[in-house]
């Protein structure tokens, strides 16, 4: 499967993480992060979200 993420998704883990909807955000975002580690899906840029980060 691919998966494009734009600029915020990267920042999340960054982000106060006192509200569950940040933290369940970020656990997501890390799950498929560890699912891109296992050949599960790929994680496709652009150089729009390059130029922001």
């Amino acid at each position: 499967m691919k998966i494009y993420f734009d600029s915020c998704i990267y920042n999340r883990p960054y982000d106060d993480q006192t509200q569950a909807i940040i933290q369940n955000e970020t656990n997501a975002i890390i799950d498929i992060i560890n699912s891109v580690k296992t050949n599960r899906f790929v994680i496709y840029g652009s150089l729009a979200v390059e130029m922001e980060i």
